[in-house]
C-alpha cells in the first residue's frame, strides 16, 4: 500500500481523476464547461498513467523494497535547497518587489508581472518537484530536515 502513494504514476493517474470527478460535480460557476476533446484525452492520459505505474511496479517493486542508502540524500539537499532560494531572489529582484508583502500593504499586484518568464516557469517546475521530493524523503525516513524546502516551497507558492 505504500508504493501506492510513493509512486508518482498513480499520483499523476488518482489526482486527474479525482480533479476530473470534482469538477463534474459542478460545485463552482467560476469554471465554464470545457469541451469533451479534453476531458476525453485527461481521462485516457489518467488511465494511462495508472497501468505504467502498475507496471513500474511490478518491475521495480523489489529494487524500491530493498534498503535504500538514505545518505545519498543528505548531499543533494543543501545545494537544491540554496537554488530554490536564489530562484526565489532572482524572481524578486526582476519584479521589484516580493509578492507577499504587496499583498499585506494592499498593493495591486498581478502574478502574471511576477519574476522573469522562461525562468519562472523552470523554477516552479523545479521547485515543486523538489518539494514532493523533500516530502516523500521526509516521510520515508521521518527526518525533520526534509520538510524545510517542503515548506518554503509552500510559502513561496
Amino acid at each position: 500500500m505504500k508504493n501506492l502513494y510513493l509512486n508518482p504514476l498513480y499520483l499523476f493517474g488518482y489526482a486527474f481523476l479525482a480533479a476530473m470527478g470534482m469538477y463534474a460535480l459542478s460545485l463552482s460557476g467560476l469554471y465554464v464547461n470545457g469541451d469533451s476533446t479534453l476531458t476525453i484525452t485527461l481521462f485516457i492520459l489518467s488511465v494511462l498513467s495508472l497501468m505504467l505505474g502498475f507496471i513500474f511496479d511490478s518491475i521495480f517493486r523489489a529494487k524500491m523494497n530493498s534498503e535504500l542508502k538514505y545518505g545519498e540524500y543528505d548531499k543533494f539537499l543543501t545545494p537544491n535547497y540554496i537554488f530554490i532560494l536564489l530562484g526565489f531572489f532572482v524572481d524578486c529582484l526582476a519584479s521589484g518587489a516580493v509578492p507577499l508583502f504587496n499583498i499585506l500593504r494592499g498593493d495591486l499586484y498581478e502574478y502574471k508581472d511576477f519574476g522573469l518568464k522562461t525562468f519562472h516557469v523552470f523554477y516552479m517546475a523545479y521547485m515543486s518537484a523538489f518539494s514532493i521530493v523533500s516530502f516523500e524523503r521526509y516521510f520515508i525516513t521521518k527526518n525533520k530536515k526534509f520538510l524545510l524546502p517542503v515548506l518554503t516551497g509552500l510559502a513561496i507558492r
